[in-house]
């Protein structure tokens, strides 16, 4: 598979110009989440960036109650597609609205906190060898504990673990969360979690902008294995901080949550791994993961119906997506 090519020139913002920033937000049954955030941001604004935008992509329009807008001094620019085009897709189109230098992909229901967003700003901006990629900052749950949110690439054995459920038994070989590392100290890892995902727009650009194949979920993952293929570096900053409630847009759809997640796995085995590992995790999630879910829906007290309905989703889409990783284009091809 053709590896990007990383870009060559320093950007702005590592001189003397003082760097702009757009923030992209996707929306989706959150809007109470969304203004919150945003509340966030106009306690906390950066000094040393110019925040030109906060882009709210806006996936559930007929749903969304904006009124909440007025009260804020922000510059908000809002729109979408009149539908749900999924986050990846709603974040290009952003991005590709943009003008700014720096590029930060926010979660809904997270919110900032003092000096966040300049601090991460200057770990990105910072003259390192390997240039940095992408910088995610320490998540904090709303009692304030740090969230364990870093990864290592997966594997596919990895990926074939976790669709026998051996990921529920504390295996550290089938969990690519870094949990035994408590996440206080900053470091170069290989994937920080997109909740927030700061970039330069040019490189954004360059490696082709989130995997339009994945409608929601493993496209953060996907981004940050491109730019290490890049060259580049993801860094994680244990100096910066944002509230993080966790759940989101996807609160409100389990059962959409399910089914793209397994979907997204599939897809993602299909690009990194070829077509026997996606065949072989594709059989597993339809076969033998259903009842470990089913199980541990009944033992924790989830929602099983909203479960079963996410397994039935996946199972219809069950013809798309074989056919569609037995494409001999699938793989190399980030905009297919």
């Amino acid at each position: 598979m053709p590896s990007p090519q990383a870009p060559t020139d320093t950007g702005p913002g590592e001189g003397t110009q003082r760097p702009s920033l757009d923030i992209v937000i996707v929306n989706f049954r959150s809007t109470p989440l969304v203004l919150r955030c945003l509340q966030s941001i106009a306690r906390h604004p950066p000094a040393g960036v110019t925040l030109t935008a906060i882009r709210i992509e806006d996936n559930s329009p007929a749903e969304s109650d904006w009124s909440g807008l007025s009260d804020l001094t922000l510059p908000v620019i809002l729109s979408g597609s009149g539908g749900n085009a999924g986050f990846g897709q709603a974040c290009n189109r952003a991005a590709a609205a943009s003008v700014a230098d720096l590029l930060l992909f926010l979660n809904p229901d997270t919110e900032i906190l003092a000096g966040t967003l300049d601090r991460a700003a200057a770990a990105l901006l910072a003259p390192v060898a390997p240039r940095r990629g992408a910088v995610g900052v320490q998540l904090l749950d709303a009692a304030g504990r740090v969230q364990r949110t870093c990864s290592v690439f997966p594997t596919p054995s990895m990926m074939l673990a976790q669709a026998l459920g051996l990921h529920r038994l504390g295996l550290r070989a089938a969990q690519p969360f870094m949990a035994d590392w408590d996440h206080g100290d900053s470091r170069p890892v290989d994937q920080v979690m997109g909740a927030f995902l700061l970039m330069r727009r040019r490189d954004f650009q360059t490696i082709g902008g989130f995997d339009r194949r994945y409608f929601l979920y493993y496209e953060d993952l996907d981004l940050c294995r491109r730019l290490r293929a890049a060259g580049l570096t993801v860094q994680f900053l244990a100096t910066a901080q944002a509230l993080h409630l966790g759940g989101g847009s996807s609160r409100t759809a389990v059962d959409l949550r399910l089914t793209q997640w397994l979907r997204s796995r599939v897809l993602y085995c299909r690009r990194w791994f070829g077509l026997p590992a996606a065949l072989a995790v594709l059989l597993l999630s339809a076969v033998a993961e259903p009842p470990l879910r089913l199980g541990q829906a009944l033992a924790t007290g989830d929602d099983v119906a909203a479960v079963l309905r996410g397994i039935a989703g996946y199972w219809r889409g069950l013809p798309a997506l074989t056919a569609r990783i037995l494409r001999r284009t699938e793989a190399p091809s980030p905009d297919s």
